[in-house]
């Protein structure tokens, strides 16, 4: 699974890092989790509303 972040592999061996990460990558990611946070705050805002409201209707 780590191979999808990897961008390049470095030509020498003086001391960098065996794996560059892709910054693409790790933005898509976030991007995504913070989305999917946002919508799960929408639907429980969104149940709650109407939880009361179904509860003033009776």
């Amino acid at each position: 699974m780590y191979k999808v972040f990897i961008l390049n592999r470095p030509k020498d061996s003086k001391g960098v890092s065996k794996y560059k990460i892709n910054r693409l990558f790790i933005r898509y990611f976030a991007m995504k989790s913070l989305f999917i946070e946002v919508i799960y705050e929408c639907e429980i805002e969104f149940f709650a509303i109407s939880f009361k409201l179904n509860l003033n209707n009776k």
